[in-house]
């Protein structure tokens, strides 16, 4: 298999690290992985330091970095302030990550666990706009 994309969303801390763990372990043998953030409400350090694991298990079997979609400003800002985008692909949009186009041809979808929901950030709706 060439391109996996899973899909998260919700908020992910502390409490979801073991399940966030096991489902990125699935994505250690793939050549290309999207992870689509753009419904990811809110991260926090576990789970960033997770996120850092799988690039460096991938890392080892010397597979191409991580593509991440970060959707949410807050999302960005952080990664950026991490200076993350030396060690992940990051992008705007899902469709960006196919190229020209953007089709997904031979991609398979998966949807993870969903985070937590809070209703406080429902109604905050910060997602960058594609311009």
């Amino acid at each position: 298999m060439n391109t996996v994309v899973v899909v998260f969303s919700g908020e992910y801390d502390l409490e979801f690290k073991e399940q966030f763990r096991e489902e990125l372990a699935q994505l250690a043998g793939i050549r290309n992985v999207i992870l689509d953030c753009s419904d990811v409400t809110y991260l926090d350090s576990t789970i960033l330091t997770e996120l850092i694991r799988l690039h460096r298990l991938r890392a080892e079997n010397r597979y191409e970095r991580e593509t991440i979609v970060l959707g949410r400003k807050h999302l960005v800002k952080l990664f950026d302030l991490l200076d993350l985008k030396k060690v992940f692909r990051l992008l705007d949009r899902v469709e960006d990550a196919f190229g020209d186009g953007g089709e997904r041809d031979g991609a398979e979808v998966r949807h993870a666990f969903r985070g937590r929901v809070s209703p406080d950030l429902l109604w905050n709706d910060d997602r960058e706009q594609a311009g």
